[in-house]
């Protein structure tokens, strides 16, 4: 029997929750366990490029934002070579592009998080080969981590105060 609680999480934070556990009772209904979760991430993904699709304009200003922030944060930290002491500023960026995409949370922290680990997989494979770099990766790959992490917990605090007021 597959995890239907988790699933109707992993769901709610790109729908509203009503239609997550909705989306999670047909699924459960429908499939067997191994292809439960497939999916599950398969819808996951749908409903993140519907949310995309519904305001595009606005979802990729957003995405742009967070990633020039996260580049002048990263050029401030190759700059001064404190790598360690900088958990700070993925995080607040992640909380200010999540907090201004209203109801798109999770997809704008998902996007930022994904272009910025595609910057780095470009400068790894094509970039110079200095110990800069591979700080570089390190920290856009944290940063990332970082960002859906944001958006997870801002979207399920929106989630729980919409619960609150019904």
């Amino acid at each position: 029997m597959p995890n239907v609680g988790l699933a109707e999480s992993v769901l709610s934070l790109f729908t509203q929750p009503e239609i997550a556990a909705s989306i999670a009772g047909d699924l459960a209904e429908e499939f067997a366990a191994k292809q439960f979760w497939l999916h599950v991430i398969r819808t996951a993904l749908a409903l993140c490029f519907q949310q995309f699709l519904s305001r595009p304009r606005r979802v990729v200003i957003l995405v742009l934002t967070g990633f020039a922030a996260t580049e002048i944060a990263v050029s401030g930290i190759l700059a001064s070579g404190l790598i360690l002491e900088t958990l700070v500023e993925p995080l607040l960026i992640g909380i200010l592009i999540a907090g201004l995409s209203r109801g798109r949370e999770m997809t704008v922290c998902a996007l930022t998080a994904l272009s910025s680990i595609l910057l780095s997989i470009a400068l790894g494979l094509f970039g110079a080969r200095v110990p800069l770099v591979w700080h570089f990766l390190q920290w856009n790959i944290l940063a990332s981590i970082v960002f859906v992490c944001c958006g997870a917990f801002i979207r399920g605090r929106a989630n729980f105060r919409a619960k609150i007021e019904v």
